[in-house]
């Protein structure tokens, strides 16, 4: 099976730097895995993400997406791309909109890609909030009615 996402011998060097960022780096996410980047500060994190997300382009190796390598410029590729990866972000107390309540915010994303609508993502939204043991009305709460474990999910 080909995993959806790779990084194969990815190295980053920032423009000026004789030194990589980051050097030599290997490894796949399969189709329904997460994947988790710990590490100490500084260590890399950070960048790995950006490379992982296309934001940042590796001076060395490959990130590959659905077996073809990730190219920042061909716009169908990152929307598809986009569509079927998330970034959930450590503190859970700066990554949620608090003007919002938590089924849009979760919802945003079908909305944003043009996945759904939203009348069609609202109940998507809830069914998974639902699957990350969340409480039935937590569509409805806003992000400080949360404990930070919840906001986490």
């Amino acid at each position: 099976m080909t995993p959806v996402l790779e990084l194969k011998d990815v190295a980053l060097r920032h423009r000026g730097s004789a030194a990589n960022v980051v050097e030599d780096v290997s490894l796949t996410v399969e189709t329904g895995h997460s994947l988790a980047l710990v590490g100490e500060s500084g260590a890399g994190k950070t960048t790995l993400l950006r490379l992982l997300l296309g934001l940042s382009r590796p001076t060395a190796g490959r990130v590959r997406f659905d077996g073809a390598d990730l190219s920042p410029r061909d716009r169908r590729q990152l929307r598809s791309f986009r569509s079927s990866v998330q970034c959930v972000f450590q503190d859970p107390y700066s990554s949620l909109d608090p003007r919002r309540r938590v089924g849009a915010i979760v919802a945003e994303p079908l909305r944003s890609l043009g996945i759904d609508s939203r009348a069609g993502a609202a109940p998507k939204a809830a069914a998974a909030l639902e699957r990350v043991g969340l409480p039935a009305d937590a569509a409805d709460r806003y992000p400080h009615e949360f404990s930070g474990g919840q906001r986490q999910r």
